[in-house]
């Protein structure tokens, strides 16, 4: 089987969980390329990692523009830095009442959520497809299954999420490209510290899990780490969550 040790390309990896996941895949296996909007994030994760430096690279840009990231994705090509593992982080959360939500609105939640994620996978399946293997894992969401109220925005891309997830599975299943979603349900992420503010709010949530706690980094860090390896190879167009139980009740 071909070689599954070229780089590894995260977006979103400039805070919460992007950031941890990014840092957990220079510490442990390097050759990892990211990508996050914002230059003061570089800056600071190049502070971070100095001892690392050689292990990664990374770029600003706007996932949402297909022209500057597959222009990335060839000056990397170039340079003999061949993209075989993907995973898209970048995304956004939305709340917002559904006859509140302008078309505008709803079409910055699709691209980010939705066109961002076909944006990377067009640009990098073609190298996958030169290597003659890959992975690609979709950071969706429990919110993809189930809809919770003022979030129909979110719902509906996190949903539209996993059926490109499928589509693009079945599509590469016989060229040796596993594309899988995990799907977190609260979890200690960027927004946690926000989200328990509201003392009443986190305590139904917390009555709604069945294990009675939110979910780590490290738990959804776990799962990413596994669909990446030879040891899921025949895994694919499968979304996971990642919920405490949530989905089975």
């Amino acid at each position: 089987m071909t070689s599954l040790s070229g780089a590894t390309l995260i977006t979103g990896v400039g805070k919460g969980f992007g950031r941890d996941l990014f840092i957990h895949h220079v510490k442990k296996f390097g050759n990892v390329v990211g990508l996050t909007r914002s230059q003061q994030d570089i800056d600071s994760l190049n502070v971070e990692l100095a001892e690392d430096s050689n292990k990664f690279h990374l770029f600003a840009v706007d996932v949402t523009d297909f022209d500057k990231v597959n222009s990335i994705i060839l000056g990397l090509e170039g340079q003999g830095t061949d993209i075989v593992k993907l995973i898209n982080n970048a995304g956004m959360r939305f709340r917002k009442p559904y006859l509140e939500i302008s078309n505008m609105d709803l079409q910055h939640v699709i691209n980010t959520n939705v066109l961002s994620i076909h944006n990377l996978c067009k640009a990098c399946i073609p190298y996958m497809l030169k290597n003659g293997c890959g992975r690609i894992i979709n950071i969706s969401s429990i919110l993809g299954e189930i809809a919770l109220p003022d979030l129909a925005g979110y719902n509906i891309s996190k949903g539209a999420l996993n059926s490109l997830t499928q589509s693009i599975a079945i599509e590469f299943a016989e060229k040796n490209i596993t594309v899988n979603g995990i799907a977190p349900g609260f979890c200690k992420t960027s927004y946690y510290d926000s989200f328990k503010e509201n003392k009443k709010l986190h305590e139904e949530v917390l009555t709604r899990i069945p294990m009675k706690r939110w979910g780590e980094s490290s738990e959804i860090i776990g799962i990413c780490d596994f669909l990446l390896s030879d040891s899921a190879q025949y895994i694919t167009g499968t979304t996971i969550p990642v919920d405490g139980g949530w989905l089975a009740c």
